[in-house]
């Protein structure tokens, strides 16, 4: 894509330093709502929208704002991520400790295959690999799908999407028929 292409899709550094200069205290009342219903696992509200200006603001890799997409709802994205991320490095961690206590706990059964259970997890991350692809033209069953993957609320999901209950119905039907149409008998392992 070339930089006169990019600069129709999304707002310039210094458009999107005007467009946070200009916001309403409703705007920064609703981004403090927001983030305090996305703060969790020990990440701080105030941490959280804090962390989120500095991506949109950074210099090297700004986290890019696209020109059709509100205030609300691309920071809401933007929050979503960093918590997703950070809440990934918790259940990574927690997953090292649940393993090994796992591990410790079968350690003496001669059923247990440690290979089984790698294999188990290889495949788990092919599916929603495999899933997600589906939706490459579609970014908003995209987000809708990797959020019900991830375990979102159905409010969660409408707001990230900016959409209605009634909306959010519809994409959940797209993503459904789609996944259905691509896998008529199920998802068969290769196993």
């Amino acid at each position: 894509m070339d930089a006169a292409a990019s600069s129709v899709e999304y707002y310039l550094p210094e458009e999107v330093l005007e467009r946070l200069n200009a916001i309403s205290d409703a705007d920064v009342a609703r981004l403090v709502g927001i983030s305090r219903r996305l703060a969790r696992s020990g990440l701080s509200s105030d941490d959280l929208l804090q962390e989120t200006f500095k991506r949109v603001l950074e210099t090297e890799k700004p986290r890019r704002w696209p020109r059709d997409l509100d205030l609300g709802p691309f920071f809401f994205g933007v929050m979503h991520s960093i918590v997703s991320t950070y809440c990934k490095g918790l259940a990574t961690k927690a997953q090292v400790r649940e393993r090994e206590l796992h591990l410790a706990e079968v350690s003496l059964s001669r059923d247990f295959s440690f290979e089984a259970e790698l294999a188990d997890e290889a495949e788990a991350d092919h599916i929603r690999a495999t899933m997600v692809a589906l939706f490459d033209g579609d970014s908003e069953a995209k987000d809708v799908l990797e959020g019900i993957m991830d375990g979102w609320t159905g409010q969660e999901l409408c707001e990230l999407c900016d959409v209605s209950k009634e909306q959010l119905a519809t994409i959940k039907r797209r993503v459904n028929r789609r996944i259905g149409k691509a896998f008529p008998d199920g998802w068969v392992s290769n196993a």
